[in-house]
């Protein structure tokens, strides 16, 4: 993800004690580390072998943002942390859907002041499916999770893309892929997290 003239790259470094801490490294456009790599999330996760879940990022005019699988945080799940294009560290951590049974695989896009995050979920109501927040606030409020896929059907692995106009959505189901456009006028309300 490109943002500031610094592209932001994501990884997750294991320590001496297996703690697998979500990171976040800032590149300069020599190609140069410009600064340490910032964590990201309160808790850590102790664990033995790689958890292969995905670290997303994204930017906006003012905001960078980071959503991440947190296995240590309450709730376990997607959770979504943002800081200022000047800042070191990230901040304003919000879980995006703590009723959810179990959330993963996020996916983050990023134009001006509007955020849209993707991700997969299982609720009480329905099996697993591809869930959407937006905020046009840089990040400071969101919408509630609204389902996007079919409630027939289970789905995974979300992608997203987000223009001035639209966004694109795409994902995984039953060995297939789905793909929508949403215009940025379809946004759901807002709601402070």
């Amino acid at each position: 993800m490109w943002s500031n003239d610094q592209l932001l790259v994501s990884s997750r470094q294991v320590d001496a004690q297996s703690h697998r801490d979500p990171r976040i490294h800032r590149v300069a456009a020599d190609l140069a580390s410009t600064e340490a790599a910032v964590r990201v999330g309160n808790g850590r996760w102790q664990l033995e072998g790689c958890p292969l879940k995905r670290i997303s990022v994204a930017a906006g005019s003012e905001q960078e943002y980071v959503a991440w699988y947190a296995e240590m945080e309450t709730p376990k799940g997607v959770w979504l942390g943002r800081r200022s294009t000047q800042d070191e560290t990230f901040g304003n951590y919000t879980p995006l859907h703590p009723d959810a049974a179990v959330s993963d695989a996020p996916a983050t896009a990023a134009h001006g002041d509007a955020l849209w995050v993707v991700w997969h979920a299982k609720t009480a109501d329905a099996g697993r499916g591809i869930y959407l927040s937006t905020s046009d606030d840089g990040g400071a409020s969101l919408s509630p999770p609204e389902r996007l896929s079919d409630n027939d059907s289970t789905a995974a692995f979300p992608a997203i893309a987000l223009n001035e106009r639209e966004a694109v959505i795409g994902w995984e189901a039953g060995g297939q892929i789905v793909a929508m456009r949403r215009a940025r006028t379809q946004t759901v309300a807002q709601h402070e997290p």
